[in-house]
Formats: C-alpha cells, structure tokens, sequence
C-alpha cells in the first residue's frame, strides 16, 4: 500500500524531525571540519574531494561526508579559508571580471591574410567569451561598413543616363 501524498502536509514541522536534521548538520560540519584540519596538518591539497576522503577514513561510522555537503555555508566557509586550490580559483575569477570590464576596439584593417591562424585560434581561446562577441560585432560591422562602401563605388562607376 503507497502513502497517499495529501495526507503529510507540506507545511508543517515535526519537532522530532528537525532536530534529527540539526543532529545530522552538527555530525557532518563536525565531520568536515576535523577532515579538513587532519588534510593541513599533514600538508595535503584540500579539494572537495580528498575531505570527502578523509572524512570517510576518520569516521567512526565509516561514512564520511559527500563532497555536495561541502557546500553547506558554515562548512564551505571553513574551506575556502584552508583550500588554497578554492583561493586560487577565486583569483583567477576576480582577474577574469576585471578584465570582463574593459572594452576595446580592434583594428581590422591591419589583419594580414598570411598571418600564422594557429596563432589566431591560441590567442582567441584565451579571449573571454564577452572579449570574443565583442569583437565579433566589431568585425561585422567593419565589414558591413565596408561593403556598403565598395557597393558605392561600383554603382558610381556606372554612367548615368
């Protein structure tokens, strides 16, 4: 026989539940937060994945913490101060919004049909994906520039009657 979901309202709070919540919040940010301490002192990376690891060998239950429940505020908080790989990815971020800002014009003109393309497509996959429709929309508009300038000439170069 299935429960019938419309007998368990949605809204309310069972006592009992909420402190085996509590309960199990306290276990795992305790859990990751001894994982995490054991993976500095022994001067390991710590990444999402070896607390996960670790905590699974330091506790007592053999479970461990999944690497989702790292991202628990309280817990995350205490690894972002002790992960030097999470430092490193927030200032590579905080680099590429700051050179998100900046907006440049490109000069068409000076492109050498000779050029090393190898070199073109390196230089473009370093470009940001806002850098690179920037100047996507600066190339079309040279070139629609620069049609409607050479569809003059050849309609000028046509006597009139």
């Amino acid at each position: 026989m299935s429960q019938n979901s419309e007998s368990i309202p949605k809204n309310s709070s069972y006592p009992w539940l909420d402190q085996a919540r509590q309960d199990r919040t306290n276990r795992t940010t305790d859990l990751g937060k001894r994982a995490i301490d054991e993976l500095v002192n022994q001067g390991q990376d710590v990444t999402y994945a070896s607390v996960s690891r670790k905590s699974k060998e330091i506790d007592p239950e053999g479970k461990g913490i999944h690497v989702n429940t790292i991202k628990n505020p309280e817990l995350h908080a205490y690894y972002a101060q002790h992960s030097l790989s999470y430092k490193k990815n927030q200032a590579r971020n905080s680099r590429r919004k700051a050179r998100k800002e900046v907006s440049v014009t490109y000069d068409f003109t000076d492109i050498k049909l000779d050029r090393d393309v190898k070199n073109v497509r390196k230089r473009y996959r370093q470009m940001t994906k806002d850098e690179l429709i920037e100047k996507l929309i600066q190339a079309e508009q040279f070139i629609a520039l620069n049609f409607t300038d050479w569809l003059s000439e050849q309609f000028g170069a046509f006597p009139k009657d």
